[in-house]
């Protein structure tokens, strides 16, 4: 918007289609953290239907406001159904599949391969704040169940919970080790869900609706292998 009210147009796309769209906040930036896109905010983050390799609706293209041009693409298997932003990190929602994206960056950052298929409009519904990510948990793992919630009649012994949930957590946060190496060009590069795709679909256990997990998305970074208790702020079902 001009200073005398007159709108003017900044972008605009008319080759097919839009899902979602969304304008990117400026980055959290600091002594260890730049923004490499600095020069091309304002940023545009598109899903069209055009565009992908694959199937419809299956990229992320960022655009810059400032000159038109289009910045960075992202190219995923599987149709994207929403985006979500803030200051530290960029949320892409696929089909019982999140993958989150360093803002300053656009580098992969972790991925969450078990999120309950909902039947509503949403298949897949998240929340984002400030910092925390949360999202429908297709199963409870008790050991990191927080207080309160209701608890099922099927509680397994403390060593079978143990165990499940070592094989869940490793499969469900993925984080990216061989980002560093696929970057350097030591490992052939693709849609970010191949590094995913095996460990997804490995495990098929029953489905179990009503539990939420959230996630820091400040505490999981690029590459690391940390504990899931320092991940984790909620696990609870209703």
């Amino acid at each position: 918007m001009q200073m005398s009210g007159e709108a003017q147009e900044l972008y605009s796309v008319r080759n097919g289609p839009i899902r979602t769209a969304r304008v990117l906040p400026a980055p959290q930036t600091g002594l260890h953290k730049i923004d490499n896109f600095a020069e091309k905010r304002p940023l545009l983050g598109v899903c069209k239907s055009t565009g992908s390799a694959g199937p419809p609706y299956c990229c992320v293209d960022l655009y810059s406001l400032r000159s038109g041009e289009m910045v960075k693409s992202i190219q995923f298997k599987t149709p994207i159904y929403e985006l979500h932003c803030n200051k530290r990190v960029l949320v892409v929602v696929l089909q019982e599949k999140i993958a989150t994206f360093d803002s300053c960056t656009f580098t992969k950052k972790f991925f969450v391969t078990s999120c309950f298929p909902c039947p509503g409009p949403n298949p897949n519904p998240i929340a984002l704040g400030s910092r925390w990510l949360a999202y429908a948990e297709n199963k409870l793992i008790h050991c990191h169940r927080s207080r309160g919630g209701a608890c099922g009649d099927n509680v397994q012994s403390y060593t079978a919970t143990v165990i499940s949930a070592a094989k869940t957590l490793k499969t469900g946060l993925t984080m990216f080790g061989e980002a560093v190496g696929r970057l350097a060009g030591s490992l052939p590069s693709g849609p970010v869900e191949d590094e995913v795709s095996t460990h997804s679909t490995s495990r098929r256990s029953p489905h179990i609706p009503g539990v939420v997990t959230i996630i820091d998305t400040e505490t999981v970074g690029e590459g690391q292998s940390e504990a899931v208790e320092k991940l984790l702020i909620l696990h609870a079902t209703n």
